[in-house]
């Protein structure tokens, strides 16, 4: 689970401030990887009204008319995933730097991190110098083995793969 993000409720505020959350957790992973720091989001439950929704896909249209003619539906989606990362990145950018350094950052923030961009070297066929095996966290290589399944890349040595040649081990074996 990305984050190890868990939903809670608040239950009490007292007049100094200080709040009590009730959220229940899975009592393995809470041992297993010694949770003792949380960061909160509060999160604003009131909810989206039809006219705020339809203002912004106008919004987003019109951004995504005014980069050519004929813009199809396809490119206004573009645009819209685009804008909600570009907002998300220059606006949101200093609760991730806070909760995601890569001089500070938790383990399984890395460990999600190191996950994604292996995707991304298997995804693009970017060479490396390096086995992507030997940095593997061991947690971490059921996923491995799978991305480099899906890429047809061979986990040992990182060569194309043809996935019905079971009977070898690495490519030159």
């Amino acid at each position: 689970m990305p984050l190890d993000i868990i939903t809670g409720e608040i239950v009490d505020v007292k007049p100094d401030g200080t709040i009590k959350i009730s959220a229940k957790v899975d009592m393995g992973e809470y041992v297993k990887k010694g949770f003792k720091h949380v960061t909160l989001y509060l999160q604003d439950d009131r909810t989206l009204s039809d006219k705020q929704r339809k203002f912004c896909y106008s919004l987003i249209a019109a951004i995504a008319d005014a980069q050519g003619e004929n813009v199809k539906t396809a490119d206004r989606e573009l645009m819209k995933q685009y804008l909600k990362l570009r907002f998300i990145t220059e606006n949101l950018e200093p609760i991730a730097q806070h909760m995601f350094s890569l001089g500070n950052a938790p383990m399984d923030i890395i460990a999600d991190f190191q996950k994604y961009l292996i995707e991304i070297v298997l995804e693009y066929d970017i060479p490396t110098k390096f086995s992507l095996l030997e940095y593997i966290d061991e947690n971490s290589i059921a996923d491995y083995v799978y991305a480099c399944l899906i890429h047809k890349k061979c986990c040992i040595c990182g060569r194309h793969a043809d996935l019905h040649h079971i009977s070898k081990i690495g490519m030159g074996g």
